[in-house]
């Protein structure tokens, strides 16, 4: 049996209605595949998702998220990357917060 999709980005012509929130980046783009934006702080920051993705999805349940997550140093200008969560899930119904950290590394 297929999975069902509830909702999908390929990237391939824009960044599909996702944003970027937090004074640390800038340059929201698609290289056709994948979404990045330039660093120029150091600080944290994110990409919050559109619509699609939000909202009641119990007919994902039982299913499984698929995403790939990476940060290029070729720019670091020696800097770290910012200490802390590399994915937060957050639930606005219930103020729950599903977060993972050393994703990247």
């Amino acid at each position: 049996q297929d999975p069902t999709v509830v909702a999908e980005s390929l990237l391939e012509e824009d960044v599909d209605g996702w944003r970027l929130h937090g004074t640390g980046a800038r340059d929201l783009r698609t290289d056709g595949s994948s979404m990045m934006a330039d660093d120029t702080s150091g600080t944290s920051w994110f990409f919050s998702a559109p619509e699609k993705y939000l909202g009641d999805v119990r007919e994902a349940y039982g299913g499984r998220l698929e995403f790939s997550l990476g940060h290029l140093h070729s720019d670091s200008r020696g800097m770290t990357p910012p200490v802390g969560n590399d994915v937060e899930l957050f639930s606005a119904r219930d103020s729950t917060t599903l977060a993972r950290r050393g994703l990247v590394k």
